[in-house]
C-alpha cells in the first residue's frame, strides 16, 4: 500500500512539471518567435493604381506572404512575409516581372519580434 502512495506521488509529479512546462512554454512563446521577414523590391514602370493592383495581386500569390503594400509615387513594393516563412529574391523577382514590371534592388530584412 505504501508503494502504491509512492507511486501516485511521483505521477502526480510528473503531471505537474509537464503542468509547468506547458504554461512556460505558452508564456514565452511569443518571445522567442519565428524571425518575420520584410522584402523591399523597386520596381520600374509603375506608374498608376490600376498598374500597383495587378502588381500588389501577383505579389499576394507568393507563398507566406501576410501583407502587400505598394508605393506607387516611391516605385515600391513592401511584402511582409509570415512569422516562419522565408522567400527568395528570386521569388521576388520572378513575381515582379509576371505582373509586367522591371524588378531593381530588393532588400530583405529580418525582424527578430520579441519583446518591445
Amino acid at each position: 500500500m505504501i508503494r502504491r502512495v509512492k507511486l501516485g506521488e511521483t505521477v502526480l509529479s510528473k503531471q505537474r512539471t509537464v503542468f509547468v512546462l506547458l504554461i512556460l512554454a505558452t508564456l514565452l512563446s511569443p518571445l522567442v518567435g519565428w524571425a518575420k521577414e520584410r522584402i523591399t523590391v523597386e520596381v520600374s514602370g509603375l506608374s498608376c493604381p490600376f498598374c500597383a493592383f495587378g502588381l500588389e495581386k501577383k505579389l499576394k500569390q507568393l507563398p507566406g506572404v501576410e501583407k502587400v503594400t505598394i508605393k506607387v509615387n516611391e516605385g515600391v513594393a513592401e511584402i511582409d512575409v509570415a512569422e516562419g516563412k522565408k522567400m527568395t529574391e528570386e521569388q521576388v523577382e520572378q513575381a515582379v516581372k509576371e505582373a509586367s514590371f522591371t524588378p531593381g534592388k530588393v532588400k530583405i530584412e529580418e525582424d527578430e519580434g520579441g519583446a518591445p
